[in-house]
């Protein structure tokens, strides 16, 4: 695999800074394969992710992560307290929440960055699914 061309690699870096990201996700880099796509793409959005509203559905679309999660059929039932009694040290229990938060913290960013690719595509317009 050969490196991204220098103005990619720029791109990658501005957005991993203002994600606050340690790595970027194979979505972007995806995107790479249409480096004008990509930087177009990234200066109509990165304005928006410092906007209230922008902030309001990120946190709102974790929230509903949540809240599905818990009700799946079979939910995973690991609180610290069960690490604790098994063990854990509590530097590796901080650790694994610490994860899980940024986990769900960029993924949330992801599916509402992958909305505005695809509204943008669709020039502003949102696709209705058949009943």
């Amino acid at each position: 695999m050969c490196a991204p061309p220098a103005a990619t690699r720029k791109i990658y870096e501005d957005i991993k800074r203002t994600l606050g990201a340690p790595f970027l996700n194979t979505v972007y880099l995806s995107l790479a394969r249409w480096p004008d796509f990509l930087s177009a793409y990234w200066e109509s959005l990165k304005p928006w992710l410092k906007t209230p509203l922008y902030e309001q559905n990120r946190l709102a679309m974790r929230d509903s992560a949540l809240s599905l999660a818990a009700i799946l059929p079979r939910p995973l039932e690991l609180s610290t307290a069960q690490m604790e009694e098994a063990g854990v040290p509590k530097d590796d229990i901080n650790g694994v929440v610490q994860l899980a938060e940024s986990f769900l913290d960029l993924l949330s960013k992801q599916a509402l960055n992958i909305a505005f690719a695809k509204i943008g595509l669709e020039d502003g317009e949102t696709s209705e699914v058949a009943a």
